[in-house]
């Protein structure tokens, strides 16, 4: 019930950074099941690791007092990005926007940021994998067992 009024338990500050990578992070806090306090650390770690523009995405609980978090930039990508409406909008729809005339030459003339959108789009998912996140949880096994004993 105190769950859903939006009240969480934990404390912020023992949160402690058992492993992390570029895009990742595994937190640890010693009250179970405290992954919306340990949420903030992860999104702190993205901040600093990867600029402003990035915050933290929950991805796995690793135990009950451990959880793997993945970075990913913030809101839409393309609102960050100095563009008019009408390339935004070409962009988001180009599965829709090859028959419109306007949009095929806006979506040309942006072809280099849509394939840098693409591939940043395809990191963020290698961190999301659970093929990586259990490579990232073994690599940093003993430290999770260290803490929870």
């Amino acid at each position: 019930m105190l769950k859903n009024k939006g009240v969480y338990f934990g404390d912020q500050s023992e949160n402690i950074i058992i492993g992390s990578g570029e895009m990742y992070v595994i937190i640890h806090n010693p009250t179970e099941l405290a992954f919306r306090v340990m949420i903030q650390k992860a999104k702190e770690f993205c901040k600093k690791n990867s600029g402003s523009d990035y915050t933290s995405n929950f991805q796995k609980v690793l135990g009950r007092y451990t959880a793997y978090y993945s970075c990913e930039i913030k809101n839409n990508k393309i609102d960050q990005l100095n563009l008019t409406e009408d390339e935004k909008k070409c962009i988001l729809d180009r599965i829709f926007a090859v028959t419109n005339k306007k949009c095929n030459l806006l979506n040309k003339k942006n072809s280099k940021l849509i394939d840098s959108l693409e591939i940043h789009k395809k990191y963020e998912k290698t961190f999301k994998k659970g093929d990586f996140i259990y490579i990232a949880r073994s690599k940093f096994y003993k430290k999770i067992i260290e803490y929870i004993s």
